[in-house]
């Protein structure tokens, strides 16, 4: 009897012993859960500061490249301006431009094996446009329109054709320029979010504004996730056109423009003919 007793009483030892061990184990569990899960938060919460921080440091090189290439653009001092709110790119597409100028840009395409560089001569008054194309110091091609419609001459052949213009069919797509209506548009579907924002593939849009003796810029950055590009584009609001275009893909360089000559006095340039439609 006195040992079954002792049986007994070791089992209850036993089973206390027990209860106190499990009691133990949970506790040691619940708490290697709340590191773990304190671990992850911290670790995540470090990733969304590092990511955070570089698309400040990014945003930030990127402002400091737009300035000084501005500068290089235009010698004389910039004036930073307040950055405007995306919901304005319509107030941009609508900006009351001065638009007689002549300019000269240089036109570079790349499909990674094979560049095309072109030089544009563009001459505007109003509606009307005169644009000849260069490649290789020749002339190529001749365009002439009159808002509504644009006489090509293939200057090589001699082959000429009428192409009318409206909706998507503009000067500036038959000569191979970004038309900034375009660069409004995709401000303001990045602007409207959701499924519009979606559409357009935009993974970033930033908006940056210089003025130079009363003469505004409106900066334009932006980036695709799908196709790992970037884009900027120097708005001219005064004269209506895209200034400077840069586009890159998986860091290559795929196509740029660059505005080397500009005056909004055109009487050097403008001919008696130069709007009118040959015979």
């Amino acid at each position: 009897m006195a040992k079954r007793r002792q049986q007994t009483e070791q089992t209850g030892v036993l089973t206390k012993g027990g209860a106190v061990g499990a009691v133990v184990m949970i506790f040691i569990a619940v708490f290697v859960c709340i590191v773990a899960i304190t671990l992850l938060y911290l670790t995540g919460s470090g990733s969304l500061n590092n990511k955070n921080n570089e698309q400040k440091e990014t945003e930030k090189n990127d402002g400091a490249q737009i300035e000084e290439h501005l500068n290089g653009l235009f010698p004389e001092e910039l004036e930073y301006l307040p950055t405007p709110e995306l919901s304005d790119a319509e107030a941009f597409e609508k900006y009351n431009t001065k638009t007689t100028y002549y300019r000269e840009c240089t036109v570079v395409r790349s499909d990674g094996t094979n560049k095309v560089e072109q030089r544009l001569c563009i001459l505007r008054e109003g509606d009307l446009f005169n644009v000849k194309v260069i490649e290789s110091d020749s002339l190529v091609e001749t365009l002439i329109s009159d808002g509504t419609q644009a006489y090509i001459v293939n200057e090589i052949t001699g082959d000429t054709s009428v192409c009318p213009l409206g909706g998507e069919f503009t000067l500036e797509k038959l000569v191979g320029l970004t038309d900034h209506r375009e660069i409004a548009a995709l401000v303001s579907d990045y602007s409207a979010g959701g499924e519009r924002r979606e559409q357009t593939g935009l993974a970033s849009l930033s908006l940056s504004m210089f003025r130079n003796k009363a003469s505004n810029m409106l900066v334009i950055n932006l980036s695709k996730t799908a196709s790992q590009t970037r884009e900027v584009y120097y708005y001219y609001l005064d004269y209506g056109y895209i200034h400077y275009t840069e586009i890159t893909r998986d860091g290559a360089a795929i196509f740029s423009m660059n505005t080397t000559l500009f005056t909004a006095d055109i009487s050097e340039y403008k001919k008696p003919d130069s709007f009118i439609f040959p015979k």
